[in-house]
């Protein structure tokens, strides 16, 4: 069985907890009253704990998870041809799927490119880009506009 979700609110807290094959929801004495984004919280937790009663691993229920941001890095051919680039994107609070999804409809939107291969796939935050790194400026763009997308040439006689 896993821990119990704790969701700390201004009027006491909320426990979800998966027990016997069911899911137990605790709120303060005389209920509690949510702000739109305890709301949503306390929604997707209680979906993530009854996911837990036909997934007891958790793998299933991973996928449904949101990751705050993640960055992809994928290869991709023009379409009229010519050398492959490499695109990378920042995407914010998307499932793991959500954000491939996300990243090859923009890859592929222009009709131009067409995505050939994820070669990377990973939550990331703040901590990972140092001031003055290259990418940082997207990471930060992203933070704003929720989906950032580079998409980075090479000639062919480039290394």
């Amino acid at each position: 069985m896993a821990e119990p979700i704790r969701l700390p609110l201004a009027d006491g807290e909320v426990v979800i907890a998966v027990e016997d094959q069911k899911v137990r929801l605790t709120a303060p004495a005389g209920g509690a009253l949510l702000t739109e984004d305890e709301a949503l919280q306390l929604a997707r937790e209680v979906v993530l704990a009854g996911s837990q009663l036909s997934d007891p691993t958790g793998e299933d229920a991973a996928r449904w998870r949101r990751w705050p941001m993640q960055y992809v890095r994928f290869d991709a051919e023009p379409v009229a041809g010519g050398p492959t680039v490499t695109v990378h994107g920042w995407i914010a609070d998307q499932t793991e799927a959500n954000a491939v999804f996300i990243a090859v409809g923009n890859i592929e939107a222009g009709e131009e490119y067409r995505a050939t291969e994820l070669a990377e796939q990973r939550p990331c935050g703040v901590e990972d880009y140092e001031e003055g790194d290259e990418f940082r400026p997207y990471f930060e763009q992203a933070l704003t506009d929720g989906e950032v997308f580079l998409f980075e040439h090479f000639g062919e006689d480039d290394s």
